[in-house]
């Protein structure tokens, strides 16, 4: 894919995460063809994605949530836009399909936790979680609580140090990576977390792992 087209949220999640797909793409050899942004809440799309549409891209990179996002799907393929769309993270839901139906079957997706993975540990929080929340599958922000809490359990496990400052020594002289249900989890020298990216896609109604992983 070389021709990539960016539509995104005008909040700070989808514009800063818009700049750095854009450098990103530019980097690898692609070029930013188009770039539309909307407002969360927005209802309409279709000038956006008309001006999308003339440049002819073989990939639009969807920056936001998923409520405006199952709209964009719907009206890009009633503009005749079938072009493969990649969603954020903010994507990461089944409400997506609930919202979008047939119009968001095959969207790509970026996330930090793929439930349909054949991992124990994860297939053991997703049942637990489904039973918990009227058979809902987790969404990645649940999946990051949970492995959050876990860490912190982890190192006070070793340390034997409950208090606030005990669990930040312990998590700045952390130097093994930790296994969660979201992946091996380690932290820069800025403290920012590092963790391991997922692609999902919308198949048959359904976020299964993508055939091509990062």
């Amino acid at each position: 894919v070389k021709k990539i087209a960016i539509v995104h949220s005008d909040n700070d999640y989808g514009k800063g995460l818009a700049d750095a797909f854009e450098a990103a793409a530019k980097a690898a050899g692609g070029e930013i063809v188009a770039r539309e942004q909307y407002t969360d809440g927005d209802t309409d799309f279709k000038a956006q994605l008309t001006k999308v549409k003339d440049q002819a891209p073989e990939l639009i990179f969807l920056s936001g949530y998923y409520p405006e996002g199952s709209k964009i799907a719907a009206q890009a393929k009633e503009l005749g836009l079938n072009t493969q769309l990649l969603g954020s993270d903010g994507f990461g839901s089944d409400e997506l399909i609930k919202l979008g139906g047939a119009s968001v079957e095959g969207m790509l997706i970026s996330t930090f936790f793929d439930y349909s993975k054949d991992d124990p540990a994860i297939q053991k929080f997703v049942t637990t979680y489904k039973a918990n929340n009227n058979g809902d599958n987790p969404d990645w922000f649940a999946a990051a609580a949970y492995a959050v809490v876990m860490l912190m359990a982890s190192l006070v496990e070793k340390s034997g140090d409950f208090s606030r400052e005990g669990i930040n020594q312990a998590l700045s002289a952390m130097t093994d990576e930790y296994q969660g249900i979201t992946g091996r989890i380690k932290f820069d020298e800025n403290g920012d977390v590092v963790k391991p990216l997922n692609i999902v896609i919308v198949k048959d109604g359904r976020l299964v792992t993508a055939p091509k992983q990062p």
